[in-house]
């Protein structure tokens, strides 16, 4: 791997532990906050586009399933689904 897109990934995943408090405060204040589903589609909108340019597939493929469960308007039950695999990925990585 190219030492700087080596360099970058590194940054990349160093923001991962920032990225799954934000989509976690975001699917936690779905009950109470009436724009944080939206909040929530963002952060998984820009993780589907930004992973898989630091070669997380998985990752880029769950936040796009995620975008898409909560675009379709799928029940809380599986747009949760969605979200703990993001955030298991996060974790993980």
């Amino acid at each position: 791997m190219d030492p700087i897109m080596a360099q970058l990934r590194a940054r990349y995943v160093a923001s991962f532990p920032e990225k799954h408090a934000l989509l976690q405060a975001a699917w936690q204040a779905i009950p109470t906050h009436p724009g944080a589903k939206q909040d929530l589609r963002v952060l998984c909108h820009k993780l589907a586009g930004s992973a898989p340019m630091y070669e997380f597939m998985e990752l880029g493929a769950a936040a796009r399933e995620a975008c898409n469960a909560i675009d379709n308007s799928y029940e809380n039950a599986a747009i949760a689904a969605q979200i703990d695999s993001i955030l298991t990925i996060l974790a993980r990585d």
